[in-house]
C-alpha cells in the first residue's frame, strides 16, 4: 500500500509540474529532482511543498504569467535553522553546481558567515526556519540599465517584497540562467533582503549578489551603490 500511495503522489506531482519550464530556466520537475538529491533534504518535505504551491495558486499564477515575463521563475527555497546557515547551505549548492567555474568574494564568504555578519533588512518578511517553499520570483525586478537603481532606495521602498534567498538557490537549480547573465539581456542579481558585513566590520554595508563573468561569482554589493546591470528580485504573491 505504501508503494502505491508513493507512486500516486509522484504521478500527481508530475502532472502539476510537467509544463513549468521557460527558456533559460530549468523545469520544476528537474528542480524537484535536484533538491531531493541535496544533503539533509527529506523528499516528502519537497513533495509537500509542491502540493501546497499547487493548492495555494502559486504554480497556477506562475503558469499564467511566465510567457509574458521571460525573467519570471519558480524556485524551491530551502530554509535551514538560521539566516546564516541558509546562506551557507545555498552557497554550498551553488559551488557544487559550478564546480571548477565558481568564484567568490573571499573576504566576505571564505572565512565563515554567522549571525553577527548577515541578517535581513529591517521590515523584511519573517524568516521561517527549517522550511521548504516554492516562490515565484521576478528576476528582472528593479532593473534599469539606463538610469540604474540605488540599492538602499530599493530596499526602503520594497522591503516586504524583496526575495531573500531565491536567487542563490536558483543559481544551482537553473545554472543555464547564471551562464546567460551579461547585464544586458539578462541582469545580474542582488539578494536585496539581506545585509552582509565582512570579517572585522560590525556594520553590514553589503547585500550578497550573483553575476557571471568568466565564471559564476558570489559577490557583495554596497547598499549605497547605484547599479545598472543588476536587478533586485521580488517575490510574486498569488492566491488560489
Amino acid at each position: 500500500m505504501t508503494v502505491l500511495v508513493s507512486w500516486h503522489i509522484t504521478l500527481e506531482i508530475g502532472k502539476m509540474v510537467s509544463s513549468t519550464t521557460c527558456g533559460r530556466f530549468n523545469s520544476l520537475a528537474d528542480k524537484i529532482a535536484r533538491v531531493k538529491s541535496w544533503p539533509g533534504i527529506d523528499s516528502a518535505d519537497v513533495d509537500t511543498a509542491v502540493r501546497r504551491a499547487h493548492e495555494d495558486g502559486v504554480i497556477a499564477g506562475f503558469e499564467a504569467e511566465r510567457l509574458s515575463n521571460p525573467l519570471l521563475d519558480l524556485v524551491i527555497v530551502v530554509s535551514r535553522d538560521s539566516i546564516s546557515s541558509t546562506l551557507l547551505y545555498g552557497r554550498a549548492r551553488f559551488m557544487e553546481a559550478f564546480e571548477g567555474d565558481y568564484a567568490e568574494w573571499e573576504g566576505a564568504y571564505a572565512h565563515g558567515v554567522d549571525e553577527g555578519r548577515v541578517d535581513s533588512i529591517s521590515g523584511a518578511g519573517e524568516f521561517q526556519p527549517n522550511t521548504i517553499k516554492l516562490q515565484v520570483v521576478d528576476f528582472g525586478a528593479n532593473w534599469d540599465p539606463i538610469h540604474g537603481n540605488v540599492l538602499r532606495d530599493v530596499q526602503k521602498v520594497q522591503v516586504g517584497e524583496l526575495a531573500r534567498f531565491a536567487a542563490l538557490f536558483n543559481a544551482s537549480q537553473s545554472p543555464t540562467w547564471i551562464r546567460g547573465m551579461n547585464g544586458i539581456d539578462v541582469p545580474f542579481v542582488i539578494l536585496g533582503a539581506l545585509r552582509l558585513s565582512v570579517p572585522g566590520y560590525r556594520e553590514r554595508l553589503y547585500s550578497p549578489g550573483i553575476m557571471h563573468d568568466d565564471g559564476a561569482w558570489l559577490l557583495g554589493y554596497l547598499t549605497v551603490g547605484r547599479y545598472y546591470a543588476s536587478s533586485v528580485p521580488m517575490v510574486r504573491e498569488y492566491r488560489s
